[in-house]
């Protein structure tokens, strides 16, 4: 997360709800430097455009053992998943988050091959 009071939030959250097996990091994530292991799971949730090659490289380089993908544009997940070739979808669930439109969001679990 590259907001600093999300990543305060997401703190609070945490300590309010006794929760001692999660941290956050406030940097862009083509700046994450990382030991092969280091993290159980990634999530990301990027704009409309999906993630560039760039990003995509470095989360299929950490080699976690799952991925939740949260998008709000169908096309560009699609994309990034076939660009993820290490990975399965093992669920979708999808959020009517704006009734009366067509936008819905998408949340994927993606697993490791």
């Amino acid at each position: 997360e590259i907001d600093k009071s999300a990543i305060d939030n997401a703190n609070i959250n945490k300590n309010f709800n006794n929760i001692d097996n999660i941290s956050f990091k406030c940097l862009n994530v083509n700046k994450l430097k990382y030991d092969n292991g280091e993290y159980d799971e990634v999530i990301v949730d990027p704009p409309r455009g999906g993630l560039d090659k760039k990003t995509i490289d470095i989360i299929s380089n950490i080699r976690s053992e799952y991925i939740i993908y949260v998008s709000c544009n169908p096309i560009t997940l699609v994309r990034d998943i076939n660009r993820l070739n290490e990975y399965k979808v093992s669920e979708v669930k999808l959020f009517d988050m704006f009734p009366n439109s067509y936008h819905v969001e998408c949340v994927c679990v993606l697993n490791r091959k």
